[in-house]
């Protein structure tokens, strides 16, 4: 029985060739991109899985006050660790980390690292990383040890084992650091990023910031022996750290976060994360969907063709289950061909996915969960997609049948147009989607930022040029394609260094007492092309400026002043003055509005260089400052960037979002008007003798192919007019996350509606005209 359904089956299958080939295709085009999806979800949702603690290890963040908000970090002091775990039950141990950047060094091989990670020595035990070579219990037991990840290894050593050997690792002075062990390459799906960790302990030659209590420069964690209740934790925490600052002092809170929320969630709880999980969750879900819709309507358009084949199977002794379930055999027969045509269109697709997400993700089809998942996937879409046809066809009636009347009746008609509508719906919500997120994007990265961004070349400022820093500079302004260079702790778009604790005359408890600050040069104000506003700039023939302070226009309007210039602060050492006011400029991401920023000038804080270049002849300017740059540092390698690179990598993650919305909102297009285009086919094959009559009746091939076409428009003009709300609502709700933020046009709706429907004319006349020019005598001879 089961055989001969198959073969009957198959034989349906090549009659309706070109239907059968449209639901194959359209099926495994919509099951690759929500595997492919799913695929990058699980990886987002598994963070931290793979180490047996990650459900009771908690990171500290630190919440405080800057100018009318706030923010959060997670810098503390070096002594909240022990002390926490000293005074509060339950917890087991705690693990300090610390990143840092690099010279580092094997013979002659010399590298810029930018993954050194200074941590305790337990920091392998709570975060169990598997090891290739040595041993994780005493990897950092000894204090110039170093532990590197898999690729780093072969990087120094080649596929030697390096276990025992010496690397050179220049933190604040060169020393060499023995390599005591080798782990795997980090999952994707981890918060850490390292490639070398080294103990934390001796790494610091100035020990005050390891033994006081406002140097907050240490990322925390801790282990507990059970879960915890973060709430109540908060209040614990946050005591022990403000009891250690003096009166007067800002008092700051603690947020506790599991680790396994970190990556999709804020301290606060917010959905940093989590919002793409949904929103390519739902992607995900109305692709499969739109691909089942136009199953169901290609399924239920054809189902005409086989009503005397179910009157002549019911004669004969055929039950209604026997119909329903050669029909769903049908479904499914077509669904694993759709997946494996998903599969191959998946090994294809799967390069361009990583690059696209950034993440290392693969698929293992022997896996059992991915069996499962696939097999699981094979049976709901069979019933979604085949279970409508299945019933409705099964309910023929032989009588019927054999006296000619139609089963196409209204019910049909109607659940088509719904489902056409579904289809387009989604599909104008998301090109909608698109190109509002793309003029966001395209808008803050072209937002003027109260600086000039371009031809600004930023570099680690190196010790060596630091101890000849005047005849460096002087050598590099001697070449006219070079216009300014000046030094700072941190580049102008990323700013992180937070001031704690400052005090003014007139200060209220009510006002922060947290800034950004920068230290900076007496030349960086112009070559940043930076507006002052009152006052002047810093300058190296004052001596008293290294005291001084140069605050935005956000800071001094938060403090009150009026007249700031000449107003006295006290930070750590003897009192100076305001002597500049800079107009204010984005410091952070648009995401966040302008903050309150002071510029001092503490010459032991010069960690960056920064250079205005003429953009003419660029690569050979670039060429000058390397030479220059080895003529002064010949043992640091020369690695530059450009300030204007750094700003749109902040936007990453959305320019990903983008990219990958508008991959995926194309290829529903495509699923849709693939769907519309077969359905439009059956249709005009349906009304031949339809279009034969009226054409004996005097009618045009235009007038006949506008009522055809204005049939299926119709719908698409429904689905406009349901999308725009929704996609307004959804937009809307996404721009919220942005200080700046560009307005939703309402020109764009009915261009998108204008776009939609003209594909619909094309894709539906193409088909229609064929069917209109034909000869009437054919057109009445054609039987459906």
């Amino acid at each position: 029985m089961l055989s001969i359904q198959l073969k009957n089956s198959f034989r349906i299958a090549v009659k309706n060739k070109v239907f059968t080939a449209v639901n194959i295709i359209g099926l495994g085009i919509g099951l690759a991109c929500f595997m492919l999806i799913m695929l990058w979800v699980r990886n987002e949702m598994t963070y931290e899985n793979f180490n047996p603690n990650a459900n009771r290890i908690y990171i500290l963040n630190k919440l405080n006050n800057i100018g009318t908000g706030t923010t959060t970090t997670q810098s503390l002091p070096y002594l909240l660790g022990p002390e926490i775990k000293q005074k509060i039950a339950g917890v087991e141990t705690f693990v300090r980390t610390y990143p840092k950047h690099a010279v580092v060094s094997k013979d002659e091989i010399i590298f810029r690292e930018t993954k050194i990670l200074a941590a305790d020595t337990n920091f392998f035990k709570v975060f169990p990383y598997k090891f290739i070579n040595g041993n994780s219990d005493n990897a950092l037991s000894s204090p110039y040890s170093v532990v590197l990840t898999s690729e780093i290894a072969k990087k120094y050593f080649g596929a030697n084992n390096p276990i025992g050997q010496s690397i050179r690792i220049r933190v604040g002075i060169s020393d060499l650091y023995t390599i005591t062990g080798v782990i795997e390459d980090l999952p994707s799906n981890t918060i850490m990023d390292f490639d070398f960790v080294l103990p934390i302990d001796p790494l610091f030659r100035n020990k005050k910031d390891q033994i006081s209590w406002y140097s907050h420069m240490f990322d925390t964690y801790i282990q507990t022996s059970t879960p915890i209740e973060c709430e109540s934790f908060n209040s614990k925490l946050t005591d022990i750290l403000n009891q250690h600052y003096s009166e007067g002092t800002p008092k700051d809170s603690i947020i506790v976060q599991p680790l396994i929320d970190e990556h999709l969630y804020s301290p606060e709880g917010n959905r940093t994360g989590m919002q793409y999980i949904l929103i390519f969750s739902i992607i995900a879900v109305f692709i499969l969907v739109i691909a089942c819709i136009n199953y169901i309507n290609l399924a239920t358009a054809i189902a005409s063709k086989r009503m005397r084949e179910v009157g002549l199977k019911k004669v004969i002794g055929a039950t209604k289950f026997e119909l329903i379930l050669q029909f769903l055999l049908e479904a499914f027969i077509q669904t694993i061909i759709a997946m494996i045509f998903a599969i191959v269109a998946i090994e294809l697709l799967l390069p361009t996915f990583i690059e696209l997400t950034g993440k290392e993700i693969s698929w293992n089809y022997f896996d059992i969960i991915n069996l499962m998942f696939m097999l699981g996937l094979i049976v709901i879409i069979t019933i979604i997609s085949g279970a409508y046809p299945a019933f409705y066809t099964s309910s023929f009636q032989p009588t019927s049948v054999f006296r000619g009347a139609s089963e196409s009746g209204r019910s049909k008609i109607t659940l088509r147009k719904i489902l056409v509508i579904v289809q387009f719906t989604v599909a104008v919500v998301l090109i909608i989607s698109t190109g509002i997120i793309y003029y966001q994007l395209k808008f803050i990265q072209n937002k003027e930022l109260g600086y000039d961004k371009e031809n600004l070349l930023y570099m680690p400022f190196d010790k060596n040029i630091g101890k000849k820093y005047e005849a460096f500079k002087k050598e590099l302004l001697s070449n006219p394609s070079i216009t300014n260079i000046s030094r700072c702790s941190e580049i102008p778009s990323r700013i992180k260094n937070k001031m704690n604790g400052l005090t003014w005359e007139g200060k209220t408890e009510n006002t922060s007492g947290h800034f950004y600050f920068e230290s900076i040069d007496a030349d960086f104000i112009r070559t940043m092309n930076l507006k002052v506003v009152a006052g002047r700039n810093f300058s190296d023939d004052f001596l008293t400026d290294s005291i001084n302070y140069i605050f935005n226009e956000k800071a001094v309007k938060l403090m009150g002043f009026k007249d700031p210039i000449g107003q006295q602060f006290e930070l750590d050492g003897p009192p100076g003055k305001i002597v500049g006011v800079v107009r204010d400029y984005n410091i952070e991401p648009l995401t966040n509005d302008i903050a309150p920023l002071m510029f001092i000038m503490w010459r032991d804080w010069y960690w960056t260089l920064i250079v205005r270049v003429n953009p003419e002849n660029l690569n050979k300017t670039i060429k000058y400052i390397e030479n220059t740059w080895k003529q002064f540092a010949p043992d640091s390698p020369f690695e530059y960037d450009f300030i204007s690179n750094n700003l749109q990598r902040q936007y990453k993650a959305e320019q990903r979002m983008s990219k990958l919305v508008t991959i995926f909102s194309i290829l529903i297009v495509i699923i849709t008007t693939i769907g519309l285009f077969s359905l439009a086919t059956y249709t005009a094959q349906q009304k031949t003798k339809e279009t034969g009559i009226r054409k004996v009746l005097g009618a045009r091939v235009l007038d006949i192919i506008s009522l055809f076409t204005l049939s299926f428009v119709k719908w698409v003009v429904i689905a406009n007019i349901i999308a725009w709300p929704i996609a307004w609502y959804l937009c809307d709700k996404w721009l919220q996350d942005f200080a700046y933020r560009v307005e939703i046009s309402l020109l764009i709706f009915p261009l998108i509606a204008l776009a939609t429907i003209l594909l619909a004319i094309v894709t539906i006349s193409f088909q229609t005209w064929k069917t209109a020019n034909l000869n009437p005598v054919e057109s009445l001879r054609h039987t459906s």
